[in-house]
């Protein structure tokens, strides 16, 4: 019995150092080598182990660095070809860089959209959230107002113009923009963007009267 016992200990040791070995090695092979084929084996191995009831934070932190890396790795290379992608192609990567917080990255890439295609509302949109993060707020305006010369009208675009004028403090401006916003809500429930819900609404509306001092209607 405690032949078996001792077997199994060593069987169980033998697969731990198995295993961080093979965690090194595909780690490793990507990082020496960066490319989709190793990339998939690292991610294949990573994923299999996250799929266990326990899976090691070494394994949890190599798969969040191979993403980033891979992430990185294709993004360097659409940036290095920008100037040939299509459209819509530069409309994503610049939104990906708006996420990632590159926003002067994503602005230079958002102007040339809006050059291609100065109708698209979207991108002019978008372009105003980016001056709106960095606090460029009459950048911000001046682009969403050109989005509302283009095909469609967002519900979403209203909205960030109330959040605009309110950090300009021209309140009225704002409430203005803030009650198209719900008008649309109403005539279009489901047409709510990613950046805003019924709750972000009323919170942006109520910061409104809080700071022109109006008593908000019941």
């Amino acid at each position: 019995m405690k032949k078996v016992i001792l077997a199994c200990i060593i069987l169980t040791i033998c697969v731990v150092v198995f295993a961080q070995s093979n965690q090194r090695d595909v780690f490793l092979d990507y990082y020496k080598e960066p490319c989709f084929e190793n990339f998939i084996k690292a991610f294949s191995y990573y994923s299999i182990l996250a799929d266990k009831d326990s899976i090691p934070d070494r394994a949890i932190l190599n798969l969040m660095n191979i993403h980033k890396m891979e992430t990185d790795r294709h993004l360097d290379y659409l940036l290095s070809r920008v100037d040939s992608l299509r459209v819509g192609i530069k409309f994503q990567l610049a939104n990906l860089l708006l996420s990632y917080g590159e926003i002067s990255k994503a602005i230079e890439i958002y102007d040339t959209v809006n050059i291609a295609a100065p109708d698209w509302s979207r991108p002019w949109r978008k372009k105003a959230e980016a001056f709106y993060k960095s606090k460029e707020y009459t950048k911000a305006e001046v682009a969403l107002k050109k989005s509302f010369e283009g095909r469609n009208q967002s519900l979403e675009a209203y909205a960030l113009l109330a959040e605009v004028y309110l950090a300009q403090k021209k309140y009225k401006l704002a409430l203005e923009s803030i009650d198209i916003a719900f008008e649309m809500q109403t005539e279009y429930p489901d047409h709510l963007g990613d950046l805003y819900t019924t709750e972000t609404l009323n919170l942006i509306r109520e910061k409104i009267y809080k700071l022109n001092k109006i008593i908000l209607p019941k």
